[in-house]
């Protein structure tokens, strides 16, 4: 508390309060262990030794680089609001420092570190990684490790332990169970009030397994992971389910990047959906991770810029991730001005299901046009609205308003600030069947993966820009324009996106009259079954720079393409084992395909029904 501008702390234990240090005044110091005491779980949450609900915040950090651990360090992180440090303990890696043949040097460094976090008045997660990836937790080891700690720290308030950490895909939660019933008794013989954290199954994302099957101990809380490449409203659905159920829940692990090579550095629109979502119903959570970004291995996540690490974290030092991170222990959540679309759109016309909304039955053929604004406000006129935020916290809201033509509606999607795509934005704006145009002004797919019949079967649609969109983290465009029969021209200009796989792209485009594609990276996609089927408006291709190193299928790939004047595709290397079947099958006679070589030539000649003409390309 503050004071005649001095400040003081309260007792864990009674009213009684006492000056502190100028240094650690500081906004959130009755966060901190001297104010709280022993912690224990109240409902789905944790709870002071007085019984009110506390939020733990922190960072995670490794015990390879001492520089990470020091109290210039916690110091900093307590000022943007870190109330707690999660200290991994890896097992059995042989390129860090682990436990099992080095207990004693582990165990020395590890009270190192507890001790400056106990100085510093934070608590302390102490986690147990065997890093397995099967069904051995190491149970023993941890049993060991476990002892050493709580007779090193017997019933200290500080301390949280975390039994397991992310128990792989080959592990179910019996396994953890076994493992659990083995190693909670061993900590509660010396600390008994200490809070326990235990693994879930599928990496700490089972969470719904455990609300049937319950541990049979008090002070336990279950621990939740995610990296925002993996985020989804499945995500959102499964916390609100093990909430409903009074499951306690500890994200113990989160990051704001993806996981993955070909992910981006920060998903900007996933962390700031996920971030308001933990703090809107009082989530304690730790962030990964307090170091510095090395490029490789768990450091790769470090807020910190490679070359740039100081004690006291200064803006200019961190990445873009770790002025995120900053942020939200600071509560700052107006610096997030980008919000997310739910990919979980639902054609359920159920009134409760959070996607209800224009894809309904009773909307989805009555919508002529679609448009993004950065402004929500939406206007007396509207005929209806939905939330469309994958937060569920109306962030972005979709509304019609009337036209001049009965029961015929423009829709506008707002928000305050950007508008993004969710990972997975297959299906966003498919089947809608009056659609006719979309401006994508206010609209981001920069962290979109999968654009998988993004508008299959809008057969009024006449024409598309997306010019103006970042497909950079684009992989897949399954069905992405199939069936739509009435669209006349796609602007690809600046597309450049790396695919991993495509199919039925285009089918049944029956009035394009040319694709300029040169811009996609198809050099890891394997299948192009049925890839312009049916366009049969379709005069000139150009796929000139198509290069893949494996090639399994072009089954149809141009079937009934009944006008195609000319296409380029001279890099594009056809093996003899790949399924050509009908690949030019009632394509326009007299077509020219400039190729690679004869063995292509001779080896989809066969599939035409006319006198196509070959030429091959250099």
């Amino acid at each position: 508390v503050v004071k005649n501008n001095k400040c003081y702390r309260k007792s864990a234990t009674s009213d009684e309060i006492k000056a502190i240090d100028q240094e650690y005044c500081i906004n959130s110091v009755d966060n901190y262990a001297s104010n709280n005491g022993h912690l224990h779980v109240c409902g789905t949450s944790l709870c002071n030794e007085r019984g009110d609900q506390i939020i733990l915040k922190g960072l995670a950090v490794g015990l390879n680089n001492p520089e990470y651990v020091t109290t210039g360090v916690f110091n900093t992180t307590k000022n943007w609001g870190a109330n707690i440090i999660r200290f991994m303990v890896n097992a059995k890696v042989p390129w860090l420092l682990y436990y099992v043949g080095q207990e004693d040097k582990m165990i020395e460094t590890l009270k190192t570190y507890i001790d400056r976090v106990i100085e510093n008045d934070m608590y302390v997660i102490i986690n147990w990684d065997p890093q397995q990836n099967g069904t051995d937790f190491l149970t023993e080891k941890a049993k060991e490790f476990f002892t050493r700690l709580t007779t090193l720290y017997p019933n200290d308030p500080h301390i949280i332990y975390e039994i397991v950490n992310e128990p792989g895909a080959n592990n179910t939660w019996q396994d953890v169970k076994n493992h659990a019933n083995e190693v909670i008794p061993v900590i509660r013989n010396l600390s008994p009030d200490a809070v326990i954290l235990v693994g879930t199954p599928q990496y700490d994302s089972n969470i719904d397994e455990v609300i049937d099957d319950r541990l049979a101990y008090n002070n336990v809380m279950y621990t939740f992971h995610r990296y925002m490449s993996q985020f989804s409203s499945d995500i959102i659905k499964r916390l609100d389910t093990t909430r409903a159920a009074g499951l306690p829940v500890f994200v113990s692990e989160w990051g704001t990047m993806g996981v993955g090579e070909t992910t981006p550095e920060f998903m900007e629109a996933n962390t700031n959906t996920f971030a308001r979502y933990l703090h809107k119903y009082g989530y304690s959570q730790i962030m990964f991770a307090l170091s510095e970004a090395t490029g490789d291995g768990i450091d790769k996540f470090g807020i910190v810029r490679k070359g740039y690490w100081q004690d006291d974290l200064p803006v200019s030092s961190l990445r873009i991730t770790g002025i995120a991170v900053r942020n939200i222990l600071l509560n700052n959540y107006d610096s997030f001005t980008i919000n997310l679309i739910s990919e979980n759109i639902s054609t359920d016309v159920t009134a409760n299901d959070v996607g209800h909304s224009y894809r309904s039955s009773e909307w989805k053929d009555k919508i002529v046009s679609i448009d993004f604004k950065n402004k929500l406000q939406v206007p007396d006129n509207a005929v209806t609205t939905w939330d469309l935020s994958m937060s569920q916290d109306n962030s972005i809201v979709g509304y019609l308003v009337s036209t001049d033509t009965q029961d015929r509606y423009k829709m506008t999607i707002a928000a305050n600030g950007i508008i993004n795509a969710p990972a997975n934005a297959s299906n966003l704006f498919a089947n809608l069947s009056n659609l006719e145009s979309i401006d994508f002004t206010n609209f981001d797919t920069k962290d979109t993966f999968y654009l998988n019949a993004l508008f299959a079967f809008d057969t009024s649609l006449k024409s598309l820009d997306l010019s103006g969109l970042d497909v950079s983290t684009v992989k897949q465009l399954w069905n992405t324009f199939r069936n739509c029969k009435n669209l006349t021209s796609i602007n690809f200009a600046g597309w450049h996106p790396k695919l991993e796989s495509n199919g039925y792209t285009f089918t049944n485009c029956e009035k394009l009259t040319s694709l300029d594609l040169s811009g996609f990276d198809v050099s890891n996609v394997k299948g192009y079954g049925f890839l312009f089927s049916g366009a049969k408006a379709l005069k000139t291709v150009n796929i000139s720079t198509w290069n893949p190193t494996t090639v399994t299928t072009t089954e149809k790939m141009f079937n009934n393409c009944t006008s195609l004047e000319n296409v380029d595709m001279h890099l594009f290397n056809i093996p003899s084992t790949a399924n050509v079947y009908n690949m030019l099958y009632n394509t326009k006679a007299n077509a020219k395909f400039k190729v690679k070589n004869q063995d292509v030539i001779d080896l989809i000649s066969p599939t035409a029904n006319n006198g196509i003409v070959f030429e091959i390309g250099n």
